[in-house]
């Protein structure tokens, strides 16, 4: 390795690790001796959009496409800078660009990905990572950003499902282990829930209604759920071959104590056949496990 590499993977570093003056005086040092070293306009145009210099970011990445107008780390870095200056209309193209550029990029498509979430647009963004989760099932930052995009659209048990595949990858890390305890405070304030099934008992089969619950939040550390129950209706091989149903209607509440610990209750009657009827009483206490390591 060249002095001159070396010390421009020393100004990455630095640059990387928040050191930003240090770095910005290396990329100067060696821009003074050749304004157009790609490799040295790209690293002080990242390391001015780190340090929220966006202008000079700017100008660096623009000067690296004047020279080459493909250079896909110059356009991913233009893409990101503008989106971290608010810029989000504008940060769109470098990342378009770059997908005509190389169709199928998945550089190109993660930013896209990010500038719509970060814009608000929970709906597309859901769909650029999902596609992304598909190619690459290992990356758990695209879980994460799938489970933030979910978030904005208050589908709350959809971002834990993609948050617990995450920690199924890696379950020490932190920004999906605070994302997932930090969604049990954030809920939906109403939320319908539907199942159906389908059971067969010899030649007999029953298609049906499982359980409907309606879930609202009714105050900061109470929800409380109405359900409709059929599940035994299904369940049961002597009510499928007779047609008969088993229901039940009930009442419940889930307490969260705090993000890892939380109390549930359900009361309820259950009606089975011949109008026998049965009173239902349940209780759980849920306690998070997060393990250290």
């Amino acid at each position: 390795m060249t002095l001159q590499a070396q010390n421009l993977a020393d100004a990455k570093r630095l640059a990387e690790a928040g050191r930003h003056f240090e770095a910005e005086k290396i990329y100067n040092a060696a821009l003074a001796k050749n304004p157009d070293n790609l490799e040295a306009l790209i690293g002080a145009g990242y390391n001015y959009s780190w340090a929220k210099q966006h202008d000079q970011a700017r100008e660096k990445f623009e000067a690296v496409l004047a020279i080459n107008p493909d250079n896909a780390e110059a356009l991913v870095g233009k893409g990101y800078n503008l989106a971290w200056a608010g810029q989000y209309a504008a940060a769109k193209y470098p990342f378009q660009a770059l997908e005509r550029l190389q169709p199928g990029n998945a550089e190109a498509r993660k930013g896209l990905g990010y500038v719509y979430l970060w814009q608000g647009n929970g709906l597309v963004a859901i769909d650029y990572f999902e596609k992304l989760i598909l190619e690459y099932p290992k990356e758990i930052e695209y879980y994460i950003a799938l489970a933030q995009s979910y978030l904005i659209e208050s589908k709350i048990k959809k971002a834990r499902v993609a948050l617990q595949s995450a920690l199924q990858i890696d379950s020490t890390n932190r920004v999906a282990n605070e994302l997932l305890e930090n969604s049990y405070g954030i809920v939906a304030p109403l939320e319908l829930d539907i199942w159906t099934g389908y059971s067969k008992t010899g030649d007999v089969g029953s298609f049906n209604l499982r359980t409907v619950q309606l879930t609202g939040q009714v105050a900061k550390k109470l929800r409380m759920f109405l359900k409709y129950d059929n599940s035994l209706t299904l369940d049961l091989a002597s009510l499928v071959r007779s047609n008969q149903e088993a229901q039940a209607f009930s009442l419940g509440a889930a307490i969260p104590w705090s993000g890892r610990l939380t109390s549930r209750f359900e009361y309820g009657t259950r009606i089975l056949p011949d109008n026998v009827t049965q009173q239902i009483f349940s209780t759980e206490q849920v306690y998070f496990y997060q393990p250290e390591f």
